[in-house]
């Protein structure tokens, strides 16, 4: 078993997940993905949530490096963020007035 596990091991490291950066200021990313042209796509994500890891590395990952504006806002997280009005807000604050 242990000569399964080593064996898989390089495969699995190789295979890192895909991350985005978080969201800081939804207007100034609005801002920029305007200025691009572009809709800014906003990522709502749960720690651990296998179907948002697929998304991110499926779909979301590749569109960022082709250039499109993407944040990732954090269910549970108390990590500061600006909203679209303007005010200081939490990640988890946030996603919970959505």
């Amino acid at each position: 078993m242990a000569g399964l596990a080593l064996g898989l091991g390089p495969a699995l490291a190789q295979r890192s997940p895909a991350t985005l950066p978080a969201a800081q200021s939804l207007p100034e990313e609005l801002a920029r993905a305007i200025q691009n042209k572009q809709a800014l796509v906003v990522m709502v994500s749960l720690d651990g949530c296998v179907f948002c890891r697929q998304a991110r590395h499926s779909h979301l990952s590749p569109m960022q490096k082709a250039g499109t504006v993407i944040v990732q806002v954090d269910m549970r997280s108390t990590q500061p963020v600006v909203d679209f009005g303007g005010r200081l807000s939490t990640h988890d604050q946030l996603v919970r007035a959505w």
